[in-house]
């Protein structure tokens, strides 16, 4: 006779492991999109909630955001204002999620780029990711100017080549490294699949460390910048670095250009309340003057204002470094 009790322990094994699995997976696309929505209200906190722009800007992004989740469409093709284009698939193309959602990306930035760079110039981005300021550089300093695109996670990899294709692009150099203060290899955490969590030191992906089969080490080279790139410095015009808290390696590593005479331009996603080592660096010791604008990329707003930097902020700002003239956060 068939002893049905041990087909209830089994069942019951059963559903409490599909019941285990399906928290774990909850749980990690319930961080990821709260990050993605903490940032949209976040960026957006000084905007009354009876303002009807900022009510309709947010349905606009509740509405986008649940076509994005239920959508079958697999890639995404943006073309935004400036004719620029990007694709990525849905799942794991960061830059075309916010381009979608928001219709921008990081204004301050995007705009600060239109009114620096000129044909001739050379552009540095250190964290390239998909190219979104590189492309956009590229078409900044023509034929005659260069980019370098510095990007040491594989999976964003071919997303930045294939941008760089279809804006038909020859003046943009991609290097797959990372940058740091030493020529060696790095590891880091990176998640696999669905990533809108940014790179190596998110708490995120430190959480979702603990999670079986939700990331992955990844070995890399890491390259010094004064020593991977050979050009004139008067030529260097500006230095992008968003790395995920290592910053102040990448600085180090480029320590050599930092002369009297440099007047590169840096914009650096830093906390500046924790980023003691870059405020003496550049504002002390270079006599640089410091301005910051928040991290807009998820966020309904074109304000590119910069305000002038707070060296006690705890906010994770985008820090403008520049020898240029500013009034009212307005290049003069």
């Amino acid at each position: 006779m068939f002893d049905l009790s041990f087909l209830f322990i089994i069942l019951i094994f059963l559903v409490l492991f599909l019941a285990s699995i399906s928290i774990i997976l909850s749980f990690a696309f319930m961080l990821v999109f709260i990050n993605i929505n903490f940032n949209f209200f976040y960026y957006n906190r000084k905007v009354k909630l009876s303002d009807i722009t900022y009510i309709k800007n947010s349905l606009k992004f509740i509405v986008k955001m649940a076509r994005l989740m239920s959508s079958s469409k697999y890639e995404l093709k943006i073309t935004t204002r400036d004719n620029t284009k990007y694709c990525g698939d849905l799942f794991n193309s960061t830059l075309c999620k916010c381009l979608y959602l928001n219709n921008n990306y990081e204004p301050s930035v995007t705009e600060y780029l239109k009114k620096t760079l000129k044909e001739g110039d050379i552009f540095i981005d250190v964290g390239a990711n998909e190219g979104m300021f590189g492309i956009l550089a590229g078409k900044l300093v023509g034929h005659t100017g260069k980019v370098y695109c510095i990007e040491p996670l594989p999976r964003n990899i071919p997303n930045l080549k294939k941008n760089i294709r279809i804006n038909d692009l020859n003046n943009v150099i991609i290097f797959d490294v990372a940058a740091g203060d030493e020529n060696k290899e790095v590891s880091f955490f990176d998640i696999k699949i669905n990533n809108m969590l940014g790179g190596a030191n998110n708490i995120i992906i430190t959480i979702l460390s603990k999670i079986p089969g939700m990331v992955q080490l990844i070995t890399v080279k890491q390259r010094r910048l004064d020593t991977l790139i050979n050009e004139p410095l008067d030529k260097i015009k500006i230095i992008k670095i968003d790395t995920e808290g290592y910053e102040e390696y990448v600085l180090k590593g480029l320590d050599t250009w930092l002369t009297e005479k440099c007047s590169i331009d840096f914009i650096i996603e830093m906390t500046p309340s924790k980023s003691k080592y870059i405020i003496d660096l550049l504002l002390n010791k270079h006599k640089y003057t410091g301005y910051m604008h928040w991290m807009d990329s998820v966020a309904f707003t074109a304000n590119d204002n910069w305000e002038r930097l707070d060296i006690n902020c705890n906010t994770q700002k985008n820090v403008l470094f520049t020898k240029n003239r500013w009034e009212k956060g307005i290049l003069i």
